[in-house]
Parts: C-alpha cells; sequence; structure tokens
C-alpha cells in the first residue's frame, strides 16, 4: 500500500501475496472509517437542535474534510502509473488533510476554551 512504500527501504523485498494483503486491509480500514464518518456526520445533521453550535459546525467540517481525504485515497490509490492522475490525486490528498488539520486544530481551541471558561470565570 501506500503507507507501507514509505516504511520500507529500496532494497527490501515484500511478497506479492504480502502486498495484496496489505492492500486489502488498507481498503477495509480506510471503508470502515469511511462508514463511521458517515455515520458522525448523519447523527450530528439528524438532531436540529444541536445543528447550529459551534461544536457540531466544526465536527461536521472535521468529519467532512476526513470522509473527503479517505475518499480520494481510495480514488487515486491505483493510479500511480498515470502522471497527472497521480499528481491531481496527491494534491487533493494533501488539501483535504490540511483543512482536516485545521479542523482539528479549531477543535482543539474550542476544546481548550471550554476547559478554561470555568476557571477565569471564578470568584477566587
Amino acid at each position: 500500500t501506500s503507507f507501507s512504500v514509505l516504511m520500507t527501504r529500496n532494497d527490501s523485498f515484500i511478497p506479492e501475496f504480502d502486498k495484496q494483503f496489505l492492500d486489502y486491509v488498507s481498503i477495509a480500514g480506510i471503508s470502515i472509517s469511511m462508514l463511521c464518518l458517515m455515520g458522525t456526520l448523519i447523527a450530528l445533521l439528524r438532531f436540529k437542535h444541536i445543528r447550529r453550535l459551534t461544536e457540531t459546525i466544526v465536527h461536521v467540517n472535521f468529519s467532512l474534510a476526513l470522509l473527503l481525504a479517505y475518499g480520494t485515497f481510495l480514488i487515486f490509490i491505483d493510479m500511480t502509473a498515470y502522471k497527472t492522475a497521480c499528481i491531481t490525486g496527491a494534491v487533493l490528498m494533501h488539501y483535504f488533510f490540511l483543512s482536516a488539520l485545521c479542523w482539528m486544530s479549531c477543535e482543539a481551541l474550542l476544546l481548550w476554551a471550554t476547559c478554561r471558561a470555568p476557571l477565569t470565570n471564578s470568584n477566587h
């Protein structure tokens, strides 16, 4: 898989069976993750009373960015032989993962503000 290529040395040999097994494990894991992200999106968007909360908006955008990044990976995973498709897939994955990182940072800031608020409002 693309992830295992990053961790192997150039002179190492991976048997064909292991390559296929790693491909299947990667596709299965990302597919399960995508199903869970879709479930998260459905759950967050289903309830009107939480839909407009800032936390919910950030969660939805974070989940959507990850879902698009994983979908891009699955679409372009076998297109490395085509230069244009490979570059397009790489650019899209970089964009979506960078977007997910930014939304994750927003979630961290919201969590920090939520945890800090009771400490700054105390009467000490």
